[in-house]
């Protein structure tokens, strides 16, 4: 993998979903992002040669007990890992 100015990574927090589909973030939000918008996002980001690295940051356990945005943050990375390994498996 090629490193320098060519290369990203990238961060996602939590609090740009609406807060329907995620309860436990530091900042929920009315009229966020639905989680398929940022599902097709990170997949597009994983596939990228530029993306060296993804982040995600406010998932707060103790703001979620029914655990929605914990399962929800898992789907995103595995998301964007899905994104990646299509990525390796085309080079």
């Amino acid at each position: 993998m090629r490193r320098g100015p060519s290369s990203s990574a990238s961060v996602s927090s939590s609090s740009t979903l609406t807060s329907t589909y995620a309860p436990g973030t530091g900042a929920a939000v009315s009229g966020g992002l639905t989680p398929w918008q940022v599902m097709d996002a990170l997949f597009d980001l994983g596939r990228r040669d530029q993306v060296v690295g993804f982040d995600l940051v406010e998932v707060d356990p103790t703001r979620d007990p029914q655990g929605i945005t914990q399962r929800l943050a898992n789907k995103l990375l595995l998301t964007f890992l899905a994104g990646f390994r299509h990525r390796r498996d085309r080079g």
